[in-house]
Order: C-alpha cells, then structure tokens, then sequence
C-alpha cells in the first residue's frame, strides 16, 4: 500500500518551507496544494478546523 502525502501551503510560508526541505531531504513524493488564504479550501478546514492555518500536511493510505 502507497501512502499519498498532500501538502497545503501557501508559498511565501517559511514554515511551508521547512515541510518541503524535509520532504524533499528525505526523497519523499507528495502532492503540494496551494491555498488562497482567503478562500480557505474544504480539505483545509477539515484537516484543521481549530485554527484553519497553514501548512497542513495530510496522510492517507
């Protein structure tokens, strides 16, 4: 079983950054989303729906 990794960022985040050095570092293959800040996705607000922030990095298997 693959596991499929999604992360959703917003690309002038430093902390989004330090996730994709990492993921990268590590030979990891993901799926990079970019949020609008303003127009907050569903996936978003589902994986973190107390403070609705970015980044979030999502794990399905």
């Amino acid at each position: 079983m693959a596991d499929e990794i999604i992360l959703l960022d917003f690309w002038p985040s430093m902390f989004g950054m330090r996730v994709r050095v990492a993921l990268a570092e590590k030979g990891l293959k993901y799926e990079y989303r970019q949020e609008d800040l303003r127009n907050k996705s569903p996936l978003l607000l589902e994986m973190n729906p107390v403070r609705k922030k970015i980044p979030v990095l999502v794990l399905k298997k």
